[in-house]
């Protein structure tokens, strides 16, 4: 899938790329949008993304062009907004065949979802990451507690997802992340039923869900894919267990 992104925000390209390049996408970004108009034909994107914070005139005329030759269901036109947005940009939109309109605030999981949606709508999206998740369920004691890199502090939360290579992590407490960024490593301990390992990862993503990359373990790994492995047997028994 290839995603145009007309933008002079580099790390607005950073974000889309660390969230949508697993699902198989391919950004090239501009920062000039004459210069995005003239390359795609020969780009044939799947998906154009225009900050109409950067560029509050340009986006008009970009879906106007794009619309003349690509239907929606072809092309999926998103522009990202800001605060200045107005209601009546937004009917204009609407009128010119806009697929969504979005903040241009994108660090969020939740806003990173919305997005992940309306490509799902209207594309096929293939999440090409090697290793397969879990989503923990309660009776998993599956849970994740690690000290601030800064504070100290220790965090606990709940674990929203893992896999052999990394977890997505909801803390209780949101306040004590103030000061973690991006590519900071920490320690913690995680537990997987009833084995409690020692785990060194690095931040990969700090917004309302903190996403963390393993360093390589080998002991660390083969508990994670034993879990996962024994997934539906756990199910089968729970179930059991239920119907006796």
């Amino acid at each position: 899938m290839k995603i145009i992104l007309i933008s002079e925000r580099d790390d607005m390209k950073r974000v889309l790329q660390r969230h949508l390049e697993p699902l198989g996408a391919e950004i090239v970004q501009y920062w000039d949008p004459i210069k995005a108009m003239d390359n795609i034909d020969e780009i044939e994107p799947d998906a154009i993304f225009v900050n109409a914070q950067d560029f509050p005139r340009h986006w008009k005329s970009l879906i106007a062009f794009v619309r003349g030759s690509y239907p929606m269901t072809r092309v999926v036109f998103i522009v990202f907004t800001g605060p200045n947005f107005s209601h009546d940009d937004a009917a204009k939109a609407e009128y010119l065949g806009v697929n969504a309109i979005l903040s241009d605030d994108i660090t969020g999981s939740q806003q990173i979802a919305r997005l992940t949606a309306i490509l799902s709508r209207y594309k096929t999206v293939h999440d090409s990451r090697a290793e397969k998740r879990q989503k923990p369920e309660t009776e998993d004691r599956v849970e994740f507690i690690f000290h601030h890199p800064v504070s100290l502090a220790l965090v606990k939360g709940r674990v929203r997802n893992i896999s052999a290579s990394g977890l997505a992590f909801v803390p209780d407490t949101p306040s004590l992340l103030s000061g973690i960024d991006p590519q900071q490593s920490i320690d913690g301990s995680l537990r997987v039923g009833r084995t409690v390992i020692t785990v060194h990862a690095d931040i990969v993503d700090v917004a309302d869900t903190v996403r963390l990359s393993f360093a390589p373990d080998p002991a660390l790994l083969q508990t994670v894919k034993t879990y996962i492995a024994e997934k539906p047997s756990r199910d089968l028994r729970r179930a059991s267990r239920a119907s006796a």
